[in-house]
């Protein structure tokens, strides 16, 4: 079956084809009309003139009518669908102790595959974005003993299976590497090669080819859409503590106060793996780990952002101090919720997380883009669960 986007490529396709058809049969019967012509009276080669150019324009005309229907009944719109924490990994060679404790993620890449082959095609998407933990882990012990992290390659592989473009963010388990102690039998992990983890993201995934961060921009309609890629994959110490769970460093948040003041009248959304502050737990427990689809769950929880957190040199101080990001996108809890962050009485961004891919493959949104408004369907569902009016 034909996206709509390749239904009209082929339709314009055809209106050219059949606009040279006919230039050519009238090229090859030039010169049988005149000598027609020469034979039969004026009005009957009139008549037969028009006959012809008929015959040979209806179809241009048929196409042409097709051309206009599409483009009459689709407005302008950028779709596109959002999944986060696909934790693939490739378990094969890794220590017992490791497997055991990760083999519920062994089916990240097939679940994975699966929704490339069906799912952005069903929806008519532009391209996928998936907010962080793409894969389970950057690299674990084997059963030698050995560090091995060969799970972004086969990661990179995977993603060439789209048939759409995919954007990606980082996640803490992106970055992250799992030791075994043996004499507690326990996964050790931490972050202490995350650096030599993100080389091999950028080295592998064309995505990331200008750094782990980066931006881009899409104009629906007369309306630009700056779509703001974060790495916030860095745990911060002490993470169970309030406040945020994440490191940005210096050198991404004047970046990022830099991109949003590049234009006055864009549209920003933000995409990154951990939510812009810890949530209480009693808000995310009801959805956390399991596919959720609660049809009169239409309003944000509200939740004000205290004026000690809003630091100049922290993310919450750039968001903020610019007051023009709309909407977040973000994973990482596995769970299926929404939050209104207020900074003031006037500003607000609507922070929306998805469910996690790997628990279940039908823990994805639906993300419109009109000169309007944004879209934000349910989880697994087109039905429109929360919109932004921007005008």
């Amino acid at each position: 079956m034909f996206s709509n986007k390749t239904f009209k490529k082929f339709i314009d396709y055809m209106e050219v084809f059949f606009l040279s058809y006919s230039g050519l049969i009238w090229l090859l019967n030039f010169k049988g009309t005149l000598k027609y012509c020469k034979m039969k009276r004026i009005k009957s080669c009139f008549l037969s003139i028009i006959r012809m150019s008929l015959i040979l324009l209806l179809p241009c005309f048929l196409v042409s009518v097709i051309n206009a229907a599409e483009s009459s009944e689709k407005p302008d719109t950028l779709k596109f669908i959002h999944i986060t924490d696909p934790h693939i990994c490739n378990l094969a060679g890794y220590h017992p102790v490791f497997v055991e404790g990760r083999q519920h993620y062994g089916k990240g890449e097939e679940l994975l595959t699966n929704f490339f082959k069906s799912v952005p095609e069903k929806l008519q998407s532009d391209f996928v974005v998936i907010s962080g933990d793409i894969v389970d882990f950057y690299e674990g012990e084997t059963i030698f003993g050995e560090m091995v992290g060969n799970q972004i390659g086969q990661a990179a592989r995977l993603l060439e299976k789209s048939n759409v473009p995919v954007y990606l963010t980082l996640g803490n388990h992106d970055i992250a590497s799992y030791g075994i102690n043996l004499d507690s039998k326990k996964i050790i992990g931490h972050q202490l090669n995350a650096e030599r983890a993100r080389a091999a993201w950028i080295k592998n995934v064309p995505v990331f080819s200008d750094g782990t961060y980066y931006s881009k921009t899409f104009k629906v309609d007369t309306t630009t859409f700056r779509l703001i890629f974060l790495d916030n994959a860095y745990y911060k110490p002490g993470r169970d503590s309030d406040g945020r769970h994440y490191i940005i460093g210096s050198d991404q948040l004047f970046w990022l106060n830099n991109e949003m003041r590049k234009s006055e009248t864009d549209v920003e959304i933000i995409f990154m793996h951990m939510p812009i502050l810890n949530l209480p737990s009693e808000e995310i427990e009801h959805s956390k780990n399991k596919y959720l689809l609660n049809l009169d769950d239409t309003v944000a929880i509200g939740m004000v952002v205290k004026s000690s957190e809003t630091n100049p040199l922290n993310l919450i101080g750039v968001l903020g101090q610019n007051a023009s990001a709309r909407l977040v996108l973000t994973g990482h809890l596995h769970s299926s919720v929404a939050h209104d962050f207020y900074f003031s009485e006037d500003y607000f961004i609507l922070q929306v997380m998805t469910g996690a891919f790997a628990r279940d493959a039908r823990n994805w949104r639906l993300i419109q883009l009109t000169g309007e408004s944004i879209i934000i369907s349910f989880n697994g569902d087109t039905r429109t669960q929360y919109k932004i009016p921007l005008k």
